[in-house]
């Protein structure tokens, strides 16, 4: 996994905490070694912000805890860093770091520092959490035990306090917050994704459009009014979740070909997705038609998730299943 800021790239893998590429060529700066991580093929995930890297290891199989560490972008070192427990999902916010803990505790930290914020338990154990846009609140979802419906929770990142709640139909998992709207994607009986539902910050609104297809193992991203859907086996989709009269449909899909996927990015005017086989798939988001992709670069065995690729400067960065970080001109395309 990578992330980029200021002409760098930073990069995680397996027995690699973390390390610093220059964007143009390559070359390493500074790598930071890490222990063998306890999962086959796990390794750390990398956030730039707010000056620091952020970057959360796994458990290590020598029994090592997981943990949450900001390190100096110039040097590798560690700023601050907090052991992680038995934790379930952290959730990078602008200057504020939430670790949720598997029995439904959330712990804030600020993010440069790494002190305390807050701890308690403003949503119900096992909702999903998202960040929401710079300066407002960060959202829980919450199914319900008979899946019927999800409790959304907007939570004050300063206090912890909860803002407002809304219960919506369906079982759901939030996928983005905007300035406007949180996007969540709904699941059927069957666990497939078949619909994108938007609820409005201000009023509440709730906007379902249905999927013309049900996604197995759905991801998404959402681009100003459109979500990009994809899922396992490579469908990708684009739906509107405009309010305006005529929209709120499927606009667009396009059978990829590639059997396995990462969560795809949006880019200049391109979905960009990674695929199994080490390739950067590039569509048209406007008209869903390919316009590009990279070489293969396999790898021995199946890799168990994929990391999307990371865009800056032109350019377009990928992590490949071989084990290469390697840059691409999408304009060559």
């Amino acid at each position: 996994m990578c992330a980029a800021a200021d002409g760098a790239l930073y990069c995680a893998a397996p027995g690699v905490k973390a390390a610093r590429l220059d964007a143009v060529d390559g070359t390493v700066a500074w790598s930071v070694p890490a222990g063998a991580p306890a999962g086959a093929e796990e390794g750390a995930s990398v956030v730039v912000a707010g000056g620091l890297v952020r970057v959360v290891s796994p458990r290590t199989a020598a029994g090592g805890e997981a943990r949450l560490e900001a390190l100096d972008p110039a040097t590798g070192a560690v700023r601050w860093g907090v052991g992680l427990g038995s934790y379930a999902q952290v959730v990078h916010g602008a200057d504020m770091v939430l670790v949720v803990h598997g029995d439904g505790r959330v712990r804030a930290l600020d993010a440069a520092t790494g002190a305390g914020r807050w701890v308690g338990r403003p949503a119900a154990r096992g909702a999903q959490w998202v960040a929401g846009a710079a300066g407002g609140p960060v959202f829980a979802a919450a199914v319900a035990e008979n899946g019927a419906s999800t409790l959304v929770s907007a939570v004050d990142p300063a206090d912890g306090r909860v803002l407002w709640l809304e219960r919506v139909p369906g079982s759901l998992t939030p996928v983005q917050a905007t300035e406007e709207a949180l996007v969540l994607l709904s699941a059927d009986r069957d666990l497939y994704t078949d619909a994108v539902v938007r609820l409005d910050r201000d009023d509440r609104g709730v906007r379902r459009v249905a999927l013309t297809a049900a996604a197995d193992q759905a991801q998404a991203v959402v681009d100003g009014d459109t979500a990009y859907v994809v899922g396992s086996g490579g469908s990708l989709a684009a739906v509107d979740l405009g309010t305006g009269p005529g929209r709120g449909r499927e606009l667009w899909r396009l059978e990829t070909g590639a059997a396995r996927v990462s969560p795809p990015v949006v880019a200049a005017g391109r979905v960009l997705l990674m695929a199994g086989d080490g390739r950067v798939l590039g569509v048209d988001a406007a008209r869903g038609v390919p316009v590009g992709q990279s070489g293969p670069r396999m790898a021995a065995g199946i890799v168990p998730s994929l990391a999307p690729p990371v865009v800056s400067g032109g350019r377009v960065y990928g992590g490949a299943p071989d084990g290469a970080v390697f840059a691409v001109d999408p304009a060559g395309w």
